[in-house]
């Protein structure tokens, strides 16, 4: 099921939240915690890195999402990763080009891939 979070410039949230509605996904608001295949990742788009960091070194996820800065990142912390795909856009980044990530729930393993 796609699960997504807001990011800090989503301006018509009520549209959102029915368009993922629509196509059966669940639009959870700031923050999101899931399961898949066993693993505990939390969603957070990052606004604020201390709470980014925070969610990693709780030890309560095995991985943790977010993007606020449109960086690619890949860091650990314990057990934990905490995983950023960078941006689909390059308009803030322009020294880099646009990328996403593919996160492999069986072996942990995070792509970063241009396009």
């Amino acid at each position: 099921r796609l699960t997504g979070i807001f990011g800090n410039s989503d301006g018509n949230r009520t549209g959102l939240m029915d368009a993922f509605n629509e196509i059966g996904g669940n639009l959870a608001g700031d923050f999101a915690a899931i399961e898949a295949d066993g693993l505990k990742i939390a969603l957070y788009h990052g606004e604020y890195r201390q709470i980014s960091e925070a969610l990693a070194k709780s030890g309560n996820y095995d991985a943790v999402f977010c993007g606020h800065l449109h960086k690619s990142e890949k860091t650990s912390f314990g057990k934990t990763l905490l995983l950023s795909p960078g941006s689909t856009h390059d308009y803030l980044t322009r020294e880099s080009s646009p990328t996403f990530g593919i996160f492999n729930t069986q072996d942990m393993e995070f792509e970063i891939l241009s396009i």
